[in-house]
């Protein structure tokens, strides 16, 4: 038979069911002298955003200016750094020329535009404590679409059998691995 008397908690105890004492504020896990970690992640947070707006920008003045730049990023040791830096054409300068150069021309073509928000994001998230989206899954569709967007583009590269305006937009990544996968493709028996 049920008794009537109604079920308690067993586990806690009725003095604990008050007000806690305010406890002590967070103290920093690991500090260099006087500067803390909630100061450094502060610090490279707002770098990483800063880097993040410098590549966006740097890279679509590449899109815009990338072939008058070309032979200044390139190599010429003979002209000082001072002079390529005036006769530049991207908006953020020589720095920005040589960035875009090397992540564009050099890499990973277009899909070097996934860079920036992924460096903002990290930035954001260091910065103020919170992400805006999770890290990790931008992660995987940045490195899937880098891979698949370089090989697309170096493809039409191919196709097109020649030099052409455009095939910066491939990067030497993607051409590389267009050219390795064609090579594949036409050593593959046929079966059909």
């Amino acid at each position: 038979m049920a008794s009537e008397s109604p079920k308690t908690n067993t586990f806690r105890k009725k003095t604990e069911n008050g007000k806690k004492a305010p406890s002590e504020p967070r103290k920093p896990l690991f500090t260099f002298g006087k500067i803390d970690t909630r100061q450094l992640s502060l610090t490279f947070g707002i770098i990483l955003i800063s880097i993040s707006i410098f590549l966006f920008i740097a890279f679509v003045s590449y899109l815009l200016n990338g072939p008058q730049d070309q032979s200044l990023v390139m190599n010429n040791p003979d002209q000082e750094i001072r002079e390529s830096a005036r006769e530049s054409k991207n908006w953020v300068g020589y720095l920005g020329a040589q960035a875009a150069n090397w992540m564009i021309y050099r890499w990973f073509g277009v899909a070097a535009f996934l860079f920036p928000p992924f460096l903002f994001l990290l930035g954001f998230k260091w910065t103020f404590k919170f992400s805006l989206i999770s890290l990790t899954r931008y992660s995987v569709f940045a490195l899937f679409f880098t891979a698949w967007l370089g090989l697309l583009t170096g493809y039409a590269v191919i196709l097109v059998e020649g030099y052409s305006y455009w095939s910066f937009l491939s990067g030497g990544l993607g051409y590389e691995l267009a050219k390795l996968s064609h090579d594949f493709w036409e050593w593959a028996p046929s079966s059909l």
